[in-house]
């Protein structure tokens, strides 16, 4: 009598591919939103860095810096000289896809409640100035606050927004959960 050879039979074989090919589908469907979601911060965290940038410039040369939203998607950073001319420091654009804009689905502010009329709100004006001491003011002088929101093409679920306080130049990051926003800590 021959022995059986202790092999996989094809059932069981085909049962283990077809395993493998449910759980590899979800793990693809799972990293595009993963993604999506890496995207919308990339956006967010491009704000906060010209942000922090023209704050901390402002600090380290005690002069006056202008941050400016110039495009649906540029914001331009630019000391102030002392004869009122400027020097752009940097400018800066949202990643491909990303521009400046409000959510459809949610209508409410950030916990912060800084403003959400337009994409870029600091009191009705679209730009600040920081000053030598870090606070952001507007053209007359007033410290105010102020809120971006950043959305790419996939709607609602890109869609983030960043705070700034105007008297400490401290940042906030937001994300949609639901129906309102939540800080990305």
């Amino acid at each position: 009598m021959r022995k059986r050879n202790p092999g996989y039979s094809l059932i069981e074989v085909l049962t283990v591919v077809a395993l493998t090919m449910v759980g590899s589908s979800v793990a693809v469907v799972q990293l595009k939103s993963s993604r999506t979601s890496l995207e919308a911060n990339v956006a967010a965290s491009a704000v906060i860095d010209q942000l922090k940038l023209a704050r901390e410039s402002a600090i380290t040369e005690r002069r006056n810096v202008r941050v400016e939203f110039i495009s649906p998607s540029t914001i331009q950073v630019s000391r102030i000289e002392n004869d009122e001319s400027t020097t752009v420091l940097s400018t800066a654009t949202l990643p491909a896809g990303y521009t400046f804009g409000l959510p459809a689905s949610i209508t409410r502010d950030t916990q912060d409640g800084y403003g959400n009329a337009t994409p870029v709100y600091f009191k009705g004006a679209t730009s600040g100035v920081f000053l030598g001491n870090g606070s952001l003011t507007n053209h007359a002088g007033i410290v105010i606050s102020g809120s971006v929101f950043t959305i790419g093409s996939g709607g609602d679920a890109t869609a983030r927004a960043v705070t700034i306080s105007g008297a400490n130049g401290r940042t906030k990051q937001y994300y949609i959960q639901g129906s309102g926003w939540v800080e990305r800590k």
